[in-house]
């Protein structure tokens, strides 16, 4: 955990369950970015593989 001390960790007026609760939060959420943003990618490799391969004109 990045926080050393609790005054680190709490904004104004949050208890530490509360602070503790919104930095889960926010680290599932940037979990899930890196998911959206690999997926992304891997979805534009397999696209680049599709166009490098032989056409077949009839």
């Amino acid at each position: 955990m990045p926080f050393r001390n609790e005054n680190e960790l709490v904004n104004h007026g949050e208890t530490v369950q509360e602070a503790l609760n919104r930095h889960i939060v926010d680290q599932e959420i940037e979990k899930l970015k890196d998911i959206q943003d690999a997926r992304a990618a891997n979805r534009e490799e397999e696209n680049d593989m599709e166009d490098d391969d032989p056409q077949l004109l009839g």
